[in-house]
This record gives C-alpha cells, sequence and structure tokens, in this order.
C-alpha cells in the first residue's frame, strides 16, 4: 500500500468533505462551528464517544482545544476530536494526553479503469433501489449488518432515521438505496450518494451484508452494481471511507480504491 501523505492530500480531502457538507450538519441532532476551522458533532443515535466529537480541519491550538474539551464536559460527553492523522493537531491531542480510538481510511477509484475484483450481478441476486431507509427489508440488514457488530450504539429510530430523511430530500443531493435479495430475502444493503453541484464524484455510504448471508460474494455484486451506476451516470470518481488496516480496506481495495487520506479520532479518557 503507498502511503497517505495528508500534506499531499489534504485539497483533495477538503473537496470531498464540502461535497458531502451536509452530511455532517443534517446527521447531527445538534451542530456548531465553521467547516473551516473546527465543528462541534452530536448524533444521539449514536453511542458516546463515537460520534459525539469535536472535527477539525485546520491546526487548533492547545487554548481552543482545552475550551473545545470544558464544552463537551459541561455537556457529560467524553471530549473527543477527529481530523487528520498527521497534523500537528493529531500530535498535540496526543502530547495532551488524548489517545487513539479508531483510524478511517479514506479511499477514491477512478471509474474509467475497470478493476479486475469487480463482478456482474449474476441470476441469484435481485437487486431493488428503494426510496427511503425506512424499510423493514432494509432495517433488517442494517441490524444484522451494522448494530450487531460494530459496537458503536445506533439507536435505530426517529433520531437516525428523520436526519437522513432530511439530508436526502434537499435538491443538492440524492441518494441511491439498493437491497440485494436472494430468493426474496433481503441479504446485501448499499447506499451512494450523489452530488448534483459536483455531478463527476460520489460518495459511497455504507454496503453490508447480514451475518447469516456473508461469505457468498453478495457485498462485491452490489458494490459493482454501484459502480456500474455511477458510471452510467457519468461520474468518473467514486469516494468512501472505512476503518484503517480493517477487512473492508482490502475488499474495497480488490474493486480498485486506492487509499489517499487517513484521519484518527483521539479520545481524552474521562470527562472530569
Amino acid at each position: 500500500m503507498s502511503e497517505v501523505s495528508y500534506k499531499q492530500n489534504e485539497k483533495e480531502f477538503r473537496y470531498f468533505f464540502e461535497s458531502n457538507n451536509s452530511l455532517f450538519e443534517n446527521y447531527a441532532n445538534n451542530y456548531e462551528g465553521d467547516f473551516e476551522d473546527y465543528r462541534i458533532l452530536r448524533c444521539e443515535y449514536m453511542k458516546d464517544p463515537w460520534s459525539n466529537l469535536v472535527i477539525f480541519n485546520n491546526d487548533l491550538d492547545e487554548i481552543k482545544i482545552n475550551k473545545l474539551k470544558e464544552i463537551l464536559k459541561s455537556e457529560n460527553l467524553t471530549p473527543s476530536f477527529y481530523g487528520p492523522t498527521e497534523s500537528q493537531t493529531s500530535e498535540l491531542l496526543e502530547q495532551m494526553g488524548a489517545k487513539p480510538n479508531y483510524q478511517i481510511i479514506w479511499m477514491k477509484k477512478d471509474l474509467k479503469i475497470v478493476a479486475s475484483g469487480e463482478k456482474e450481478t449474476s441470476d441469484r441476486l435481485k437487486i431493488v433501489e428503494i426510496d427511503s431507509p425506512n424499510n423493514s427489508d432494509y432495517l433488517k440488514v442494517f441490524v444484522s449488518a451494522y448494530m450487531e457488530n460494530d459496537g458503536i450504539g445506533f439507536k435505530l429510530d426517529d433520531t437516525y432515521l428523520k436526519p437522513y430523511e432530511k439530508h436526502r430530500s434537499q435538491p443538492r443531493f440524492h441518494e441511491i438505496i439498493l437491497i440485494a435479495y436472494v430468493d426474496e430475502v433481503p441479504v446485501c444493503i448499499s447506499s451512494l450518494g450523489i452530488d448534483n453541484e459536483k455531478t463527476e464524484i460520489s460518495v459511497l455510504h455504507s454496503v453490508g451484508t447480514s451475518n447469516d448471508h456473508r461469505e457468498n460474494g453478495y457485498a462485491r455484486e452490489l458494490m459493482s452494481q454501484c459502480i456500474s451506476i455511477a458510471r452510467s451516470r457519468g461520474i468518473s470518481t467514486m469516494y468512501l471511507g472505512t476503518i484503517y488496516n480493517s477487512p473492508m480496506q482490502s475488499f474495497y481495495e480488490s474493486l480498485g480504491f486506492e487509499s489517499f487520506f487517513r484521519s484518527t479520532q483521539m479520545v481524552f479518557d474521562d470527562k472530569k
């Protein structure tokens, strides 16, 4: 794997995030801050400290870090910061006692190149596009694929679904949500974000297979379908993020995705 450089890829990382800026705003139950500096993101449907955190894009000094820590602690939240792994702020946070919780690797695929790992949809799989994630088949797979495995404390109720619908109702963004069926049983889901202002890019928001149907190649076929849909729309680049050094990273690499940026969540031990 090639070295992922923050300094070399910072501009592209910002471009990618700006195109999906509303995801942060609409998924958050409470949001404040300037994207060019920092933002405080609070998501009630996820367990502290996974997504109740400060997202930073420019370097923060110790005074600002301590101020933001106090804001989170006053709300009984664990002080948590998320941003570029190689940044000065990440180094300063570590010096101040914060510890890494997880790392996300950001990846992209040139859709003009067909990877050997791409696979056409077979006769065994029926893929259906749905209008909303508030769909019993989608939620059944979602619970199995994510909530039972990731340990990130999803609350699958209106605190999650309403912000999702708010994001999807905007004229700028379009979400393509797919369910894959085998013998009328939902086995795999995915969602692909389309930006109507930046029509050359798309963002894969999720792909997941229910626990009882893994290791059958369903995710590969569904991912290949997402790639085909993006190509048919004239999209040239697809982005995604996944846990660093995870099996999913290797899976995406087999589909032609390349790493270009790494980010880390840094967490202080307690709320004191």
